[in-house]
């Protein structure tokens, strides 16, 4: 079974630290046009950055703001949980 569909999400990053984290995903390779592509399985994924406003907090702390999304075709459904999953790891930041 494979699943064909986009997945957005409403992330908080500059451009540079999204190129930052997606060279941690195997497989992925920047287009010319900012976007990243990929073979996973059977399939291909398509990640693509676009900047939002960014959102000021308390007048002093400005967090960028950009909608990624992530359209996947042919990837069977095991294949795009393992992508999620590496995607999800990739942009993990440091806590405690």
């Amino acid at each position: 079974m494979t699943a064909a569909s986009d997945i957005r999400k409403l992330m908080s990053c500059t451009a540079a630290e999204f190129a930052a984290s997606m060279v941690n995903i195997g497989g992925m390779t920047e287009r010319s046009d900012g976007s990243w592509t990929g073979l996973v399985g059977g399939g291909t994924a398509l990640v693509r950055y676009q900047p939002q406003p960014g959102v000021r907090l308390g007048g002093l702390l400005e967090i960028p703001r950009a909608v990624v999304t992530i359209s996947l075709s042919g990837v069977s459904v095991a294949d795009r949980a393992t992508l999620l999953r590496q995607f999800e790891m990739a942009f993990q930041r440091g806590g405690g």
